[in-house]
């Protein structure tokens, strides 16, 4: 439960239709890697079934381009890093749901204008995950002084 009452506005009760926030929560995940020094990476969210989406300069933490394609890297000593979603676990909450990285489906090249995202197929063995966000397509728009809320998760 958010300590900030303008979250808890965004957010509104459990119950409340109109919440178009809080049903895009669970989609949302931090990414850990064992055997590395921080305890997470960075975040992600669902892009489709077994995807997720997140940013370059997180991937590049653990994984990196290789020939054609893409690899985990390996720590110092040589043992190959090994990454995780889990979408539950934040600050001061010890609930986990935790949901390997198979693989590295995409990692775009660093420099110009290029996006800072990569992509992430998930494993399906343990179990459901999370539903993927729906994207709108619909141009960002400011007219008269009417500003949409935007959260960052």
């Amino acid at each position: 439960d958010p300590g900030s009452a303008e979250i808890r506005k965004w957010l509104g009760t459990p119950t409340d239709r109109a919440n178009r926030l809080k049903p895009r929560i669970p989609a949302i995940g931090r990414i850990e890697v064992t055997n590395f020094a921080a305890d997470y990476v960075g975040t992600g969210w669902m892009l489709e079934p077994d995807v997720l989406i997140t940013n370059r300069h997180v991937v590049e933490e653990f994984g990196m381009r290789k020939g054609g394609g893409f690899a985990f890297r390996s720590n110092a000593d040589g043992v190959r890093y090994q990454a995780r979603v889990d979408f539950r676990r934040e600050h001061d909450r010890g609930d986990m749901a935790q949901v390997g990285i198979d693989d590295i489906v995409f990692l775009e090249e660093p420099g110009g204008v290029r996006p800072d995202m990569a992509l992430l197929r998930l494993s399906r063995a343990g179990g459901a995950l999370p539903e993927p966000i729906e994207l709108d397509d619909a141009p960002l728009r400011e007219t008269g002084g009417d500003r949409s809320p935007l959260a960052v998760i």
